[in-house]
């Protein structure tokens, strides 16, 4: 599946004499088999294609509208803080793997 060029899809031309019925009818294919390939596409993500996604660009929307934009800046600095805590956790762990293993190499009966 290919999503159609940028050019068959967005068409619109903002002049006031009227197009020929012949070069609108590809223009409006093209449009078509872009949203069925895009449709397509979400519905492989698993969102229930356009209506699916929209649906939860709606809900995102109305549960991120009450949370204070600086709420959610402390919140990723602490998420972000939490993150390199864990990566040190992480370090100090292979550190003590990689010790006990030069301990039971150097005596292995125990």
């Amino acid at each position: 599946m290919s999503i159609a060029p940028i050019g068959d899809v967005f068409w619109l031309q903002t002049r006031d004499e009227e197009a020929p019925l012949g070069t609108i009818v590809p223009q409006i294919a093209a449009l078509t088999k872009f949203a069925s390939e895009i449709d397509g596409r979400i519905v492989a993500a698993g969102m229930g294609g356009l209506e699916g996604a929209v649906a939860v660009y709606e809900q995102l929307r109305s549960v991120l509208a009450g949370i204070a934009v600086e709420d959610l800046q402390r919140m990723t600095a602490q998420v972000a803080h939490l993150q390199q805590e864990l990566m040190a956790i992480d370090r100090r762990l292979v550190a003590l793997r990689d010790l006990k293993k030069t301990l039971d190499l150097a005596d292995p009966a125990g």
